[in-house]
């Protein structure tokens, strides 16, 4: 079982943005509602349905720069592409397409305003990550983020989470936007944040205003902040069937589900995922849609992580769609 980090939070917490003292504006911007400039694109206008946009058919990757080559990776995200990207010899993992909640831009470089009508700012090099961010006329952005792949060097992410926010742009531009089709039994047909209710926070340290969404509604968040930082995230992702590996992660059933759990430690956090499979995903083999929760805790050991997301699937499991 791969370890995966659930995305939408780390961009949400900054983690793959900038640094404070980014540079806030870039000369030379063009302005909204000049010539040859469109009025400032709307999320809930041109994007439809949040929740079954499919953000790879966004990326025209024909149409990206000859010095970056960029192939699919396979599905990991109802929300955003996963991409493996050769610049100039250095390999690079982007995931672009996911929406969030407008975050405070004064740490990031922009605004530039683009001919689809969308601003894009770019956040510097933070470790091993940079993030460009597309930012609509509501309080929505979406997001191209940059990963170092491999031990390579960082000197080019930045430059190429921007140059492919620039490419989705353009695609939005011309529209429409895709989206997918996905079965009633879909977990992207699910807000994530209903399955969880008071009575099965509470006991977990935490409450409904310690919560945090995301305009497509596949990921939930609550995080107590505070001494306990304790972290829990619901989410619906995409990858190949939960299953056990030796000395690695156990399977168990919760709630009638079969589960795969998986938890580790290190100086920071202990942490616990737990998944369990649903449908087919798309056309894609052997991949399926996931249900996950995720428990971070700086103050319990791995055991007691899991016990928490334990308590947790068991209360929501038996809310999620069966795969017949």
């Amino acid at each position: 079982m791969a370890i995966r980090f659930p995305a939408l939070a780390l961009v949400a917490l900054g983690l793959a943005g900038c640094l404070t003292g980014c540079a806030r504006g870039i000369a030379g911007t063009p302005v909204p509602g000049a010539p040859g400039v469109a009025a400032p694109m709307s999320a809930s206008k041109e994007l439809g349905d949040f929740s079954t946009i499919d953000p790879c058919r966004m990326v025209d990757v024909p149409g990206l720069p000859a010095n970056l080559r960029a192939e699919p990776e396979p599905a990991e995200s109802l929300d955003y592409c996963a991409l493996q990207v050769n610049s100039g010899g250095t390999n690079i993992q982007l995931d672009v397409g996911a929406l969030i909640y407008d975050q405070d831009d004064s740490d990031e470089i922009g605004p530039q305003s683009l001919p689809s009508g969308l601003a894009l700012y770019t956040g510097k090099l933070q470790d091993t990550s940079c993030t460009a961010y597309l930012k609509f006329s509501e309080t929505i952005e979406m997001t191209s983020v940059a990963y170092a792949n491999d031990g390579d060097g960082t000197s080019d992410l930045c430059t190429t989470a921007a140059t492919v926010a620039r490419n989705v742009s353009g695609v939005l531009a011309k529209g429409p936007v895709p989206h997918r089709g996905f079965p009633d039994n879909s977990f992207a047909k699910i807000d994530p944040c209903t399955l969880v209710d008071p009575a099965t926070l509470t006991p977990l340290g935490l409450n409904s205003a310690d919560k945090k969404v995301y305009p497509a509604r596949h990921e939930c968040d609550w995080d107590s902040g505070g001494g306990s930082d304790l972290s829990i995230y619901l989410t619906f992702i995409v990858g190949p069937p939960p299953v056990a590996q030796a000395n690695v992660s156990t399977e168990e059933p919760i709630s009638g589900r079969n589960s795969v759990e998986f938890s580790t430690t290190d100086d920071s956090a202990a942490e616990c995922w737990i998944d369990t499979g649903g449908v087919a995903f798309g056309a894609q083999q052997n991949l399926v849609e996931i249900a996950e929760v995720y428990v971070s805790d700086t103050n319990v050991s791995a055991d007691t992580a899991c016990q928490l997301g334990t308590t947790l699937a068991t209360a929501v499991w038996p809310k999620l769609p069966t795969t017949s």
